[in-house]
C-alpha cells in the first residue's frame, strides 16, 4: 500500500507516481522551459530578482494528477536560494497591481518572504509568469511561525501581513506577571503586523514596511517550541475575521499558556481598534472566549447559527469531551429556544472523535446553506465532516453532537494540511489534504452523495521515487537524502486568474538535502 493512501470504504486506490530526477535533458525532453529576461532594479535591501525558469516538476505520466497534466508543478521560490523549512503559505495582492502574490514562512532558515507575481507579455499567448522574492523579516524576532495571513488590517486599502510568532528567540515574558522565564523551552510568543508602505512602488523594499508587534500578545507559551511542529505549544492557530462587527478584521487565536500566565489555555481574540490606532502596539485589546481549557490545537470562524455575526470553532485534541466546540458570538444576540442570550459568549458542542481532533476547515459540504466542519484526526488518521444542524444549540443542559461522516482513513501516514475548495467548478466542495509528501484531493463518487463514499485523486507524491525531484540546480542527485517530505501548509486560490483554482504547497524535505532542496510549489490547475 502507498504510505499516504486513504482507504475509507475500500475505495479505489491510485498508485503514486514515479518522481524522476530533474535534469537539463529531461526538461528539454518535455515541455519547453521559458527563460525570462528581467531587468534588476537596484535595491540594497531586497533579494535580487533572478531570472527563473517556469519549471514543470514531477513529470510522470503513470499516475497522479500532475503526471496526467491536470496540474503543472511550478516552483515559486528561487531555485538557487537555499531557504529551508517552509511551513506556511498565504495569498493576497500585496503591491496593488491586481495580481495575487504569496507570502511564506520558513521555520528552519527563518525568513518570512513575499513572492510578487510578475508577468511578461501579459494578455498574449506568450504570457509567462514568474515571482520576485523579497525577504521581509526573519530570525529575530521571527524564530518559529505558527500562523500567517495577508489582509488589510488598518483600512487603508493596502494589504498587510500578519504573522503569529510562536517563539521570537528571546526569553519568554509572562503577560500576567511580567516575569521573565529562564527556561529555554518556553516559547516567547507575539503577533506582528507588517503594515504595507504608502507607496506601492516601495513594496519590494523590506525597510519600507512598518513592523508593529502587538504588545497584548507578548506572552509565554507552553512548550514545546518545535519548528517542525507549529501546531504544538504556545500559539497554535490564527484566524482573521470581523468578530465585533466594527473597525475591520480582528485576530482570533488558540493559545496554550505557560503556568505563569494564569487562566490556562485559551481561545481569545484581539480587537482591531480601527484605522486611526491600528498601528499602535498597545491598542489591540485581548478578549477571552474560552479560559482554563484543555490544550487547544486550532481555531476557525463561520456564522454557525446564521444570525449575521461570525462565530468561532475550536479543537481540543485531548479533552475528555467536546473536543470540537463552537462559541456563539453575542454581537448579534437574538433570543430563541436553542440559545442562552445574555450578551456573553456561550459554548456549544460540535462533536467528538476519540483518537482526537486537530485541524479543521469550514465549508458547506452538502450545499444546504449551513456551515459544516471538516476535521482531521492525527491519532486516528482520519478526515471526517460534521454536518451543521438547522438549529445548533448552546444549551448548557443538553449538548447535541452534530452528525459525523467519514471522508477518508489513511493507512500509515497521518493527514496534515487540510483545506476545502471547489477545484473543478462543479459547485461541490472538494477536500484537499497532505499526508507526508503527498497531496490528495477527495470528492464524492459521481454516483454517490456526500454522505457515502468519497473518491481520492492523487495530485503528487514527493516520496514516490527513491529520490525527490530536484528543486535546486546545485543539488547533486546522488546526494539527495532519502524521502521524508512534510507538506505543512497549503493554499487554494486562483493564483493566475484563469478561472481555475490552484493549489500552493510547502515542500519541507527532511534530512541533509532538505537544506537546499526545500521548495514552495504552485500546482497550476489545467482543468482538474
Amino acid at each position: 500500500m502507498p504510505h499516504w493512501s486513504p482507504v475509507a470504504h475500500k475505495r479505489r486506490q491510485i498508485a503514486p507516481p514515479k518522481v524522476e530526477e530533474m535534469n537539463t535533458k529531461r526538461m528539454l525532453g518535455f515541455t519547453l522551459p521559458v527563460l525570462l529576461a528581467a531587468a534588476l532594479a537596484g535595491c540594497q535591501v531586497i533579494i535580487p530578482f533572478v531570472p527563473e525558469r517556469i519549471l514543470n516538476l514531477f513529470l510522470d505520466g503513470s499516475a497522479g494528477a500532475v503526471g496526467r497534466g491536470e496540474f503543472t508543478a511550478i516552483q515559486v521560490d528561487p531555485r538557487n536560494e537555499d531557504s529551508s523549512g517552509p511551513a506556511f503559505v498565504t495569498s493576497g495582492d500585496v503591491d496593488g497591481d491586481g495580481m495575487l502574490d504569496l507570502a511564506t514562512a520558513w521555520n528552519e532558515s527563518k525568513p518570512l518572504q513575499i513572492h510578487f507575481q510578475r508577468r511578461v507579455n501579459a494578455g498574449t499567448p506568450s504570457e509567462t509568469i514568474t515571482f520576485e522574492t523579497v525577504t521581509l523579516a526573519g530570525d529575530f524576532p521571527i524564530t518559529i511561525v505558527s500562523g500567517l495571513e495577508i489582509a488589510d488590517m488598518d483600512g487603508d486599502g493596502r494589504n498587510d501581513i500578519v504573522a503569529m510568532i510562536k517563539d521570537n528567540g528571546t526569553f519568554a515574558r509572562c503577560r500576567l506577571t511580567g516575569e521573565i522565564l529562564e527556561a529555554q523551552d518556553a516559547p516567547s510568543g507575539v503577533i506582528i503586523i507588517f503594515f504595507g508602505p504608502d507607496d506601492a512602488a516601495n513594496a519590494t523594499n523590506a525597510l519600507a514596511w512598518e513592523q508593529v508587534p502587538l504588545s497584548q500578545t507578548e506572552t509565554a507559551g507552553a512548550s514545546p517550541a518545535d519548528p517542525s511542529n507549529p501546531e504544538a505549544g504556545g500559539f497554535t492557530s490564527m484566524a482573521l475575521a470581523d468578530i465585533d462587527g466594527q473597525d475591520g478584521l480582528d485576530i482570533v487565536v488558540a493559545f496554550n499558556a505557560n503556568d505563569c500566565e494564569g487562566g490556562g489555555n485559551r481561545v481569545e481574540y484581539y480587537v482591531n481598534p480601527g484605522p486611526d490606532t491600528a498601528r499602535q502596539s498597545n491598542a489591540w485589546a485581548a478578549i477571552p472566549i474560552d479560559l482554563d481549557a484543555p490544550p487547544i490545537k486550532w481555531v476557525a470562524t463561520a456564522d454557525i447559527d446564521r444570525d449575521g455575526d461570525v462565530d468561532i470553532v475550536s479543537t481540543y485534541p485531548t479533552a475528555r469531551g467536546q473536543r470540537l466546540r463552537w462559541h456563539r458570538n453575542p454581537t448579534i444576540d437574538v433570543p430563541d429556544f436553542f440559545h442562552i442570550s445574555d450578551g456573553t459568549w456561550q459554548r456549544g458542542t460540535v462533536g467528538q472523535i476519540e483518537p482526537g481532533i486537530d485541524v479543521i476547515a469550514m465549508g458547506d459540504i452538502d450545499n444546504d446553506g449551513i456551515a459544516d466542519v471538516v476535521a482531521r484526526s492525527t491519532a486516528g488518521q482520519l478526515i471526517v465532516w460534521f454536518k451543521g444542524p438547522q438549529n445548533p444549540t448552546t444549551d448548557p443542559i443538553r449538548g447535541l453532537p452534530w452528525q459525523v461522516f467519514t471522508i477518508a482513513e489513511f493507512n500509515t501516514s497521518a493527514p496534515r494540511a487540510l483545506k476545502v475548495a471547489d477545484l473543478d467548478g462543479d459547485g461541490q466542495l472538494e477536500v484537499v489534504a497532505s499526508a507526508a509528501g503527498a497531496l490528495v484531493a477527495l470528492a464524492p463518487f459521481p454516483s454517490s452523495t456526500v454522505f457515502e463514499q468519497w473518491d481520492e485523486t492523487l495530485i503528487i507524491d514527493d516520496e514516490g521515487a527513491a529520490t525527490p525531484a530536484l528543486t535546486d540546480p546545485n543539488v547533486d542527485p546522488s546526494e539527495v537524502a532519502a524521502p521524508g517530505t512534510i507538506i505543512n501548509g497549503i493554499e487554494i486560490v486562483d493564483l493566475d486568474g484563469d478561472g481555475l483554482v490552484d493549489i500552493i504547497g510547502t515542500l519541507d524535505r527532511r534530512g541533509r538535502s532538505g537544506v537546499t532542496n526545500d521548495a514552495v510549489i504552485w500546482f497550476r490547475n489545467n482543468g482538474f
